[in-house]
């Protein structure tokens, strides 16, 4: 395995420890779906949707992928 490869092992490692540990988690719609937050299934309390209006539906749904307990919209 060279370096470049233990870096970025390293760097996913850390990046997961962060999301999983962490209390609050700041998120784009699309980038929410990404698999860095599959091990949250289940595990998040509030899903906050800033900005849903002008959000595209499609795009919207993608959090849900994670199964939030709550779910608040808000928007103009």
């Amino acid at each position: 395995m060279d370096h470049s490869t233990k870096k970025q092992g390293a760097r996913r490692y850390w990046q997961s420890e962060c999301i999983e540990n962490a209390r609050i988690i700041l998120s784009t719609l699309n980038s929410s779906g990404n698999d860095r937050f599959r091990g949250l299934k289940n595990q998040i309390d509030y899903l906050i949707i800033d900005e849903a209006c002008q959000a595209i539906e499609l795009s919207t749904l993608i959090p849900f992928m994670l199964n939030p307990a709550r779910v608040i919209l808000v928007g103009d």
